[in-house]
């Protein structure tokens, strides 16, 4: 089976910023919609990968149908995620519309929600992937698979960190970016 894999895109590493004092529509907003922008271009990349090696070697593999079952649900919950964020959240602190102690909690509710869950499968992944290690005779797909694997825990737990570190707090201060 012969797959083209496209390079992934470069990783946003700028250790030079202070999230903390980022200045309104900014540094924030320009880390956020590079983050979400990655995601949702490696996501389906990644899934279109993760088909192909089952169907290719499912039958040899039957892990790789546990991978790919893993893999949708994150993948769903990802992009529900990221649209939640895009249409609830980051319009408040856009436009610095100040919400008090309840207002910020039902906003942030549902998507430490659904960090938790993705945390979750993130983990069973790892695990089913083997700490993302190839197994011996693993095909080139196998192995693009598990580095696609590996980039998009990496993505995630840089947004999920940069949500509960910076995004949240700015929230449940009522204060803007």
């Amino acid at each position: 089976m012969t797959v083209t894999v496209e390079p992934f895109a470069p990783r946003l590493e700028d250790s030079s910023v202070d999230w903390t004092i980022a200045t309104p529509n900014n540094d924030c907003e320009e880390l956020v919609a590079g983050l979400r922008d990655r995601l949702l271009a490696d996501l389906p990349r990644t899934g279109m990968l993760l088909y192909r090696l089952v169907e290719g070697y499912g039958s040899q593999h039957p892990e790789l149908a546990q991978l790919l079952e893993l893999f949708s649900r994150l993948s769903g919950d990802v992009k529900m995620h990221l649209a939640h964020e895009q249409a609830a959240v980051l319009p408040r602190l856009r436009d610095g519309n100040a919400c008090d102690a309840d207002e910020a909690a039902e906003l942030l509710l549902p998507l430490e929600a659904e960090q938790h869950v993705a945390r979750h499968l993130l983990a069973e992944i790892r695990a089913r992937a083997l700490d993302y290690r190839p197994p011996t005779g693993a095909c080139v797909t196998h192995r693009q698979v598990l580095i696609a694997l590996e980039s998009l825990e990496r993505d995630l737990n840089d947004l999920f960190g940069f949500e509960d570190n910076i995004l949240f707090p700015k929230v449940m201060q009522g204060s803007h970016w």
